[in-house]
């Protein structure tokens, strides 16, 4: 839990010191440090479906990250680059998954605390 809440500290940070490459940094090493958490806890928090998401995403290079409660509802998929998102869609959708067509905020990111 602890390099989970330290994990989501540097990711809090990168998002307030507008650094795009550590925010993927963290939200990647938290990514992992949850499947080390669920494998050592004996808690299944990463369904089949999420792991196969994982593998298929990191080959087009992109940063996925199951989102939701026990099993994830959804994940979401990360990266800076259009070219490896758009390769990864392809990739997750020719394996049966469907991609929401989500887009960024006028806004963009914004962080409340």
């Amino acid at each position: 839990m602890q390099a989970l809440a330290t994990i989501a500290e540097a990711a809090r940070k990168a998002v307030i010191d507008q650094r795009g490459d550590a925010l993927l940094e963290s939200t990647a090493a938290y990514a992992l440090a949850l499947h080390a958490f669920s494998d050592s806890t004996g808690l299944d928090i990463f369904s089949p479906e999420h792991a196969q998401l994982t593998k298929l995403a990191t080959q087009s290079g992109v940063c996925y990250k199951s989102c939701g409660a026990g099993g994830g509802d959804f994940g979401i998929a990360l990266c800076r680059d259009t070219e490896q998102l758009n390769d990864a869609r392809k990739r997750i959708t020719a394996a049966g998954f469907r991609c929401l067509p989500l887009a960024c905020d006028e806004q963009g990111l914004h962080l409340d605390y």
